[in-house]
């Protein structure tokens, strides 16, 4: 993907969910129910080894009492295997048992022999590095005369395969689904209120209740309930309807269900409702059955958003991780990612990001949360197609799910789980409510109750950290003589000025002797390819700034080169602000499945490289029109961020890019106009990208918390799937643009949120050693149940643009419009604003360089008076262009720098 308050309540840190995770290992060494073997390939015989042909940067084939060893001999390795007649029509499972050198992604493609493989038809599977595993995974049917190709991981090395084996996958039948009704509640029906959010429960039956806020209906139970179990080989679903009691209990409500099933088990199931703070319901549930039974479908507590209301229309809707949904956009549809995996009523648990689901109708939103635990797992529909409700649904149910155990959006497992007379069932949800037309209310309560995880240990400090991005600068696979690739492999070479800059910045700010000298060598070679008009626009990383050029020197050259990109780039809007999806010549059309060829992110990203080239530029013309386009932004309220990446992603797929060009955007605009509408717009967005973020610890690994999973969708609609496998460098752009808005938003998460997503993309980074041509850079994915990181390895600039906030050292570039004489100051380092009046500003800069550094200052109409330090500046300190209006001025070190003028109008 890479490219150029506080409750007692215990689900605030999933510490349960923590130790049982650690149970489930995903693909690795999985167990599953007992199935018929098909056929299995075992490669430590001779007979099965040669029906494999090295087919495609294979350096060789050697069949050996452990299997066959694969010779990996470039980037795109793969062999194909041979042709076998398959059961039609028949689900499998497809294991494999392997040693790779490098740790990867494995991929299994699966065809009728005579065609090719296509990437729709295949499986992909993490590989860890130096161990042998045995990985098992779902495949679909395939079929008579089908072949299959198997691409290892890496790049080099070996990658030995004991066997590959494939077995029957059976899939229970489902029952024929009650559908809810809206409850008529009775006279005698029971009430809890918790501020503004009421539950009325009838006397008689359990699920028949509903929920109002303020009035409104919002959504119903389920009161038509079914248990479904497996007894003697056999599957039984039957009504949960027996005898009930709906009484008072303390200050809440307990609803009890006793029911006998077909064989013999007597069932006990209750509810306690409470309001532990308002607008909030807390849902305690308990099973408990006195003779063992394998649960297949067990529905611990259902809400139908809509039932007996609004029915299917919402504003928007959320499942973080998984979905984020317009007016009335349907769930696990194929705008955004095509096939089976588009289910996602279901999904593994791993791809939630946090534990909400929100509907917003009406002016209000209801959402549902939950205690995470490995034997619980998500419903989500809207619309309700699981049981046709007329409404929507969102619940937890019991057995849980984690990507192998189910097919992802079914309703049931392959097979159940048991729940014993020693062990009843329990579980916690809350239903919470509030005021708003979108999902964001919805997610900042959440943040309020269960706050954000504890930050990550990194296990490096600042000199660690120095020492990890210069490995990757100076000594991986991103070098080319005088050259850095953007990333390894599969990036050629380019001059760049980014690097270097950041390079002299990590020496001037703490790296030891030898390694400051070592940056500062490397640095002068990469910059000696640089044109020196071209400082600011030759970068790799992604997330840059106008810092070069205030480093090295040729600050009016690169204003000009500024201006010229940002009059360019104006021409590239509609008469209405937005930029056009344009489809490749000869590639697929990305708009197709969005209702536009506009999106938020993809307008917005041209809208900050204009505002930052409208900045460098220091043009007061083009930073007027550059707001004016930022302004047109403004049609985007309250919408779903989406269409940042659509270099290989669809326009309509949620992005957290998208939120994080639209922050950024906002924040400049607010700091060059002091326009408190922008700073709001800021805010909200902000919270628009949290979705993208894991707030709990998915594996119990080490990497996991604030892990960033880039969009809700896949490349091109099919592969790669981005949910549940994160891509930091987008959250790190993220990231880059909250440390812009937590100075100005000091009570809000943002600085712990980019904190954690900083500290996340610094345990993701290969570590110095591990790999020689990768080592300090960032993986472009990370698969988070493997811990396994994924190619291609990226250079660490866009990491370390965010270092300097998180161990809070002086910053790379800093600009600040002075508002009253109408000038704007950029420099390599702090700003520190002492006065200010309409005819003169004074400031102390604290520049980052060793040497001499420069600062930019425009929007002048005379020639100013220059002070440095309470001195006048010596002349060969100072460039005024006065065509341009811009000031050059040479600091050394912290200055005090006092600029006066003769009052200025704010045109020019």
């Amino acid at each position: 993907m890479s490219n150029m308050y506080c409750l007692p309540l215990s689900l605030g840190r999933f510490d349960l969910y923590l130790i049982l995770a650690l149970l489930v290992c995903g693909m690795v060494c999985v167990n599953g129910a007992a199935a018929q073997e098909v056929v299995r390939f075992d490669l430590r015989q001779s007979q099965y080894a040669q029906q494999w042909q090295p087919t495609h940067d294979i350096a060789g084939l050697s069949q050996t009492a452990e299997g066959l060893q694969i010779r990996i001999g470039g980037e795109d390795p793969y062999l194909f295997g041979p042709v076998f007649d398959y059961p039609q029509n028949q689900p499998l499972w497809f294991s494999i048992r392997l040693y790779s050198d490098q740790g990867g992604v494995g991929q299994l493609f699966y065809f009728p022999a005579g065609t090719s493989p296509t990437e729709p038809a295949s499986v992909r599977f993490p590989v860890p590095a130096k161990r042998w595993v045995t990985l098992r995974m779902p495949v679909p049917p395939f079929g008579l005369n089908y072949q299959i190709r198997f691409d290892p991981p890496g790049d080099h090395g070996t990658c030995t395969v004991a066997w590959m084996a494939f077995e029957k996958r059976d899939i229970l039948r489902p029952p024929k689904w009650p559908h809810p009704t809206a409850p008529v509640l009775s006279p005698k029906a029971l009430l809890l209120r918790s501020g503004s959010l009421e539950l009325l429960h009838n006397p008689d039956k359990m699920g028949d209740f509903v929920v109002r806020f303020k009035g409104t209906t919002m959504a119903a139970g389920d009161n038509k309930a079914l248990i479904g179990y497996i007894e003697n080989g056999k599957t039984r679903f039957i009504p949960l309807q027996g005898k009930t009691s709906v009484q008072k209990e303390g200050d809440g409500l307990k609803v009890q269900t006793t029911l006998q099933d077909p064989d013999g088990a007597i069932w006990t199931l209750s509810q306690r409702f409470s309001a532990p703070a308002p607008n909030l319901i807390q849902v305690d549930v308990e099973v408990r059955v006195n003779l063992p039974r394998n649960v297949v479908f067990l529905p611990v507590f259902l809400l139908f958003p809509g039932l007996g209301s609004f029915g299917e229309h919402k504003t928007q809707a959320l499942f973080p991780g998984l979905e984020y949904l317009g007016p009335d956009e349907p769930s696990s549809s194929q705008a955004d990612i095509r096939g089976p995996q588009a289910n996602r009523q279901v999904p593994d648990t791993e791809k939630i990001t946090f534990p909400l689901m929100v509907v917003a109708a009406q002016n209000h939103w209801i959402a549902l949360s939950w205690q995470m635990a490995p034997n619980v797992c998500a419903l989500f529909d809207t619309p309700d197609r699981q049981f046709h409700s007329g409404a929507q649904v969102m619940g937890v149910l019991f057995p849980g799910s984690n990507g192998l155990n189910r097919e992802e959006g079914s309703l049931l497992p392959y097979d159940g789980n048991v729940i014993s007379p020693e062990k009843p069932f329990h579980s916690t949800a809350y239903i919470l409510c509030g005021d708003g037309q979108t999902v964001v209310p919805a997610i900042q309560r959440y943040v309020s109750l269960w706050g954000l995880p504890h930050l990550p240990d990194a296990h490096l400090d600042w000199q660690g950290c120095l020492h990890l991005a210069a490995s990757g600068w100076l000594h991986s696979g991103i070098v080319e003589g005088d050259r850095l690739r953007h990333a390894y492999p599969n990036f050629g070479p380019q001059p760049v000025a980014d690097a270097p800059t950041m390079m002299l910045y990590a020496a001037a700010q703490g790296a030891d002797t030898a390694l400051a000298q070592e940056l500062e060598e490397g640095a002068q070679r990469y910059l000696s390819a640089v044109p020196p008009q071209d400082f600011n626009s030759a970068g790799i990383g992604h997330v840059r700034f106008p810092v070069p050029s205030l480093v090295f020197g040729h600050v009016i050259e690169n204003a000009d080169t500024a201006a010229a990109t940002a009059r360019s780039t104006l021409s590239q809007f509609t008469p209405e602000g937005t930029i056009l999806y344009n489809p490749p010549p000869h590639g697929e059309d990305l708009a197709s499945t969005n209702p536009t060829r506009t999106a938020n992110g993809l307008t917005a990203s041209v809208v900050v490289n204009l505002l930052y080239n409208a900045i460098a530029s220091g043009d007061p013309t083009l930073i007027a029109l550059a707001l004016q386009h930022l302004r047109a932004l403004e049609r985007f309220d309250n919408t779903v961020p989406r269409g940042a990446q659509s270099w290989e992603v669809p326009l309509h797929t949620p992005d957290i890019l998208a939120s994080a060009h639209l922050v950024r955007a906002f924040v400049l605009g607010y700091m060059l106009s002091g326009d408190k509408a922008f700073l709001e717009r800021a805010k909200a967005w902000a919270w628009t990208g949290l979705p993208f973020v894991y707030l709990y610890n998915p594996t119990g690994h080490a990497v996991g918390p604030y892990a960033t999973p880039p969009v809700f969708g896949a490349t091109h609609w099919v592969a790669p799937n981005w949910m549940g496998l994160p891509v930091q460098w987008c959250g790190l752009v993220y990231a880059s643009a909250l440390y812009q808005l937590a100075p100005f938003d000091p009570k809000g998460p943002w600085r712990q949120i980019a904190d954690g997503i900083t500290i996340s993309g610094i345990q993701q980074t290969w570590p110095i050693g591990s790999d020689p041509l990768r080592q300090g850079l960032l993986p472009d994915s990370f698969n988070l149940k493997g811990q396994i990181r994924n190619d291609p390895a990226i250079n660490p600039c866009t990491l370390f643009a965010e270092l300097p906030f998180l161990f809070r050292k002086t910053p790379l570039y800093s600009f600040h419009a002075f508002l009253k004489p109408h000038l704007l100051l950029q420099a390599p380092g702090e700003i520190k604003v002492l006065r200010e009046t309409s005819s003169s500003v004074t400031c102390e800069v604290n520049g980052w360089p060793i040497k001499r550094y420069y600062v930019l200052m425009s929007g002048f109409q005379t020639k100013p008076e220059v002070l440095v330090n309470g001195k006048p500046a010596p002349t060969d300190a100072l460039t005024f262009d006065q065509p341009t209006g811009r000031l050059v001025v040479a600091l050394e070190e912290k200055s005090t720098l006092t600029i006066k003028v003769r009052s200025q109008s704010a045109e020019r």
